[in-house]
């Protein structure tokens, strides 16, 4: 069976690949030194989510505010998980949700649950994806910087990257 298409995106009936791109800008914001987090997540090889997002604290580095751009990824995965789970979805696809990421130091905290000594000061309510990691619905990636669609979520892009990821 060939994709469904559905207002122009096209849609595979033979896998959900469930794949959440995920980034974030640190500190762009000038006057309240906020950072931005982003995320699109795609299904069945088609768009069904997206979210641009002033951060609600002020990050202290660039992983934790990456880490805060994957907790908001993470409960939309969570989100899409419970909801399939819901409709009795059985599909052996559904083992997990792959968040793909390029700050590899994000990637790492929230995979070892060890201590990090750069990343002590990090809210333990962030830590949501850790426990997402270790009960087997989430599975982390990693992803080069200027391939992750959700880039211009989160900054202005040059006209190249612009038009690649349309």
């Amino acid at each position: 069976m060939q994709g469904i298409i559905l207002g122009g995106l096209k849609y595979s009936p033979n896998n959900l690949d469930i794949r959440l791109y995920i980034d974030s800008d640190y500190t762009r914001d000038c006057n309240t030194y906020r950072s931005t987090s982003g995320y699109i997540s795609f299904m069945a090889g088609g768009l069904v989510s997206w979210q641009s997002k002033r951060q609600s604290v002020v990050a202290q580095s660039s992983i934790e505010a990456e880490y805060i751009a994957m907790l908001e990824s993470a409960k939309e995965a969570a989100w899409i998980y419970y909801l399939l789970e819901g409709l009795n979805y059985t599909g052996q696809d559904l083992k997990y949700i792959t968040l793909l990421g390029d700050n590899q130091g994000t990637l790492s905290l929230a995979e070892n649950p060890t201590f990090h000594h750069g990343s002590k000061h990090i809210a333990v309510r962030y830590h949501l994806i850790r426990q997402e990691v270790e009960e087997g619905r989430l599975q982390l990636a990693y992803i080069p910087m200027d391939c992750i669609p959700a880039d211009g979520l989160t900054k202005a892009l040059k006209t190249l990257a612009y038009t690649r990821f349309i």
